[in-house]
């Protein structure tokens, strides 16, 4: 329950801030609402590092309780003989025990968000 009240905060975040327009004047921005968070601990004894030298790493948490995450400009979990611009991976396990499988990689490309959705992941 934790996760899922930590995991609409960032949306919620995410989305809220910056005031992109109204849509007919852009000259005359959305007012920017602060929000406050409070009562949030991050454990950083918890950190785990791993596909050194990549980025962007937009996750999701998907319907065979895996997660599934893109990276970018590295070499991936599994340390791939070349650097790419995207790829793919799924990681399992608790957190004493993660695993990591690179699914797919290309040569080109980003993306910075990715849903498991119906047994499909979606960029």
């Amino acid at each position: 329950m934790k996760r899922l009240i930590l995991l609409l905060c960032i949306l919620f975040l995410s989305c809220s801030g910056g005031g992109g327009g109204n849509g007919s004047d852009p000259s005359n921005p959305d007012p920017v609402v602060p929000v406050t968070l409070t009562g949030i601990t991050i454990d950083w004894t918890t950190l785990v590092k791993a596909a050194k030298g990549s980025d962007n790493f937009a996750t999701t948490w998907a319907w065979d309780d895996n997660q599934y995450t893109t990276w970018g400009d590295g070499w991936g979990f599994e340390g791939l003989s070349s650097k790419c611009s995207l790829g793919v991976s799924a990681i399992w396990g608790g957190f004493e025990n993660q695993r990591y499988d690179d699914l797919w990689w290309e040569g080109n490309g980003k993306s910075y968000g990715i849903l498991g959705v119906n047994g499909a992941l979606i960029m």
